[in-house]
């Protein structure tokens, strides 16, 4: 057994969940996904007056079911 096979198996199921995300959301980006940058005053103000939270929780929720549909395996 070697250690670099676990590695690239994981890098392989990132690759996957990222694909997957990619192809739910259009992005992998926080700025991209929600239009408004965090870093900024304007943005999070943004983030708060749009309800954006919302967008947060389905990409948290479907990741979490993702990584542990993949983590069942």
């Amino acid at each position: 057994d070697r250690p670099d096979q676990d590695l690239e198996s994981c890098y392989g199921m990132v690759q996957r969940f990222l694909d997957r995300f990619q192809n739910r959301f259009g992005s992998v980006n926080c700025q991209e996904l929600l239009g408004c940058d965090l870093n900024t005053d304007e943005g999070q103000a943004l983030f708060y007056e749009e309800d954006l939270i919302e967008k947060c929780v389905a990409c948290i929720r479907f990741s979490a079911e993702t990584l542990l549909h993949f983590l069942m395996k």
